[in-house]
């Protein structure tokens, strides 16, 4: 798991040693008992509560940081992920968008494209980014290409050039 705050997780806010170093020096001090009884159940216990103790010192850290990262996530606004726009009509875009809370907005359009006219070709930010709720989804839209057909035709002819791939002495203006 990421955590971009792993600097306040390290073990020198943990006072883990100096504990467990008491915790020895305590048992080692009082040890010196006569047993007498059940022994068995003395030796399980004086085992079983140090380890026992000891796992749960060692989680306490770990406890602690998930705790921390958990109201930390919990603190920052509603994200989503942005779905995957291109190649879809703008009325499906924007209905795909608005279904997981954004917004579209048109903010070009290309012709130099293999969609047809009215599709998404372009999206910003691109599709599997985790952004905020209402975020604006930049697209662009695919339109037909325009008509390269002068509305004036200009006629041209050659005079004494037969070379087809030359170009005409003069243009002749009707």
């Amino acid at each position: 798991m990421y955590s971009s705050r792993r600097h306040l997780y390290g073990s020198r806010h943990y006072f883990l040693w100096s504990f467990i170093f008491a915790f020895l020096r305590r048992g080692a001090l009082h040890r010196c008992e006569i047993p007498t009884g059940n022994s068995k159940v003395r030796r399980w216990s004086g085992v079983l509560l140090p380890v026992l103790f000891l796992v749960g010192l060692m989680s306490l850290p770990l406890s602690i940081s998930l705790v921390r990262n958990y109201q930390w996530e919990r603190s920052r606004p509603p994200t989503t992920v942005v779905p995957d726009l291109i190649g879809l009509p703008l009325m499906t875009g924007r209905e795909r968008a608005h279904s997981v809370h954004l917004m579209t907005k048109v903010l070009g359009s290309t012709w130099y494209t293999n969609l047809s006219p009215g599709q998404i070709t372009l999206q910003s930010p691109e599709a599997g980014q985790r952004v905020r709720l209402e975020t604006t989804i930049g697209v662009e839209l695919a339109i037909a290409p325009p008509d390269w057909r002068p509305s004036d035709p200009v006629r041209e002819e050659s005079e004494g050039c037969g070379s087809p791939g030359l170009p005409p002495k003069k243009p002749i203006i009707r």
